[in-house]
């Protein structure tokens, strides 16, 4: 039998600058505690601090340094592995990204993942075109979808309900699913001007998806 978790605390941070490891030590804590409080939502905004690479949870880390040397990165640049799968992406200082993290109970369980982030998806999509930005959600066809390959750098490649502009994918989001809780990492790759109002305009369209 399906059914919904109501979620009864939304809690939205902007932490601004943070260091690379901390925004991912931050963002894993609150998928932790989600898991162990399924009524529990949070939506963090944050910033880097510093030149960084973050990868996936699945990748190599000989990918990383073959990446690094590709573009002619320093060696010494800070490479920190995300919680969520995906590819590489390269963070500037500034770079805008925010996480998400909800109970999976929040959607009927026949949903699949693949649902809830073209659900997540028509949010963010339509958060955009509030502030302005003329984007729209990339629709491929399932059988296209299937003999697309995931490339090594997230940017490269837009994924099914990933959202465009002028056919340029403009973000990427990559997910880890618990036994409880769902965490979404989000980053911008175009610059976002008016931060704070696409802020404010995602936190209640989330909360009016939560009510």
């Amino acid at each position: 039998m399906s059914y919904q978790q109501k979620v009864t605390k939304f809690q939205v941070i902007d932490n601004g600058p943070c260091a690379p490891y901390y925004n991912m030590q931050k963002d894993l804590e609150m998928f932790s505690e989600v898991e162990t409080e399924p009524a529990m939502a949070y939506l963090r905004f944050y910033t880097w601090t510093e030149h960084c690479i973050s990868y996936g949870c699945n990748q190599q880390i000989k990918i990383v340094e073959d990446y690094k040397e590709k573009q002619g990165l320093p060696s010494n640049i800070v490479c920190v592995r995300r919680p969520t799968g995906g590819g590489i992406v390269y963070h500037k200082p500034g770079d805008f990204t925010f996480c998400l993290v909800f109970p999976l109970s929040f959607f009927p369980r026949q949903k699949s993942l693949l649902e809830i982030y073209y659900k997540i998806s028509e949010i963010l999509n339509m958060t955009l075109n509030q502030t302005g930005i003329d984007s729209c959600l990339a629709k491929q066809s399932l059988a296209e979808y299937k003999e697309k390959k995931i490339n090594d750098v997230c940017l490269d490649f837009p994924a099914k309900y990933e959202i465009l502009l002028d056919n340029r994918k403009i973000l990427g989001s990559a997910q880890k699913k618990g036994k409880k809780a769902l965490l979404q990492q989000t980053n911008f790759f175009t610059e976002i001007i008016k931060k704070k109002e696409f802020s404010r305009l995602l936190a209640n369209n989330l909360q009016d998806c939560f009510k």
